[in-house]
């Protein structure tokens, strides 16, 4: 049986706001609007820095572990268009996750794969060939949902376990920053938030978006 509170693998069922271990919103999905040349040359990271790339020249795959029937992290971002993006099961018995691609009309989701998992470590790569948003939901909780974002330009990123995210070689100006946290379940509305920013110095400055849970318990 299930109990109240919790899935079917015994795990607490996710709050809404999902606040990390160093007190900041984490798996939030920060886009910075409006920067001048954006499709060339520039970068995103979170507080927890960069990734490497392999010895081929390939950016890693983002990863999405299933443990207890809940998937971990809420939200990973991909290098870009034509990323891959793994699955790994961290529990013992057989999984199902579902990987579709999100339109932007909000239309029917497109499905990208149907990935089963039988073998505790088993990990099944997924490529994502267009930017936009990627669910991943698992069968065994319906209410664990994944969300990967294929960026269609550098200046976007997730925010890590302080709630952070720094922007770097920012042109001087105001720019838009939007954040949007992803839903607990599929048929849940996200968290949304639109503020402004202004960068003073010249080319190559950083810019850092820190999300703090009082701001976000209340969003716009």
């Amino acid at each position: 049986m299930t109990a109240a509170g919790h899935n079917r693998c015994g795990a607490p069922r996710r709050p809404r706001l999902s606040i990390g271990a160093l007190g900041g919103v984490e798996g939030a999905v920060v886009r910075l609007e409006g920067v001048p040349g954006a499709a060339a040359g520039a970068g995103a990271t979170t507080g927890a820095g960069d990734k490497h790339r392999d010895r081929k020249g390939r950016d890693p795959a983002a990863e999405i572990a299933v443990r207890r029937c809940q998937l971990e992290p809420r939200a990973v971002r991909v290098a870009g268009a034509g990323g891959a993006l793994a699955l790994t099961s961290l529990d013992e018995g057989r999984r199902e996750l579902i990987v579709d691609a999100m339109p932007d009309d909000l239309g029917s989701a497109g499905r990208l794969a149907r990935v089963l998992l039988v073998l505790v470590g088993q990990r099944v790569e997924v490529d994502l060939e267009k930017p936009g948003m990627v669910r991943v939901t698992s069968t065994d909780d319906r209410e664990s949902v994944a969300w990967v974002v294929v960026p269609d330009q550098p200046y976007v990123a997730v925010s890590d376990e302080r709630g952070k995210v720094r922007f770097e070689d920012v042109p001087a100006g105001k720019y838009e920053v939007s954040v949007w946290h992803p839903p607990v379940g599929e048929k849940s509305a996200p968290f949304t938030a639109r503020a402004s920013i202004e960068v003073a110095s010249g080319g190559g400055a950083s810019a850092t978006v820190s999300l703090a849970p009082a701001r976000a318990a209340a969003p716009r």
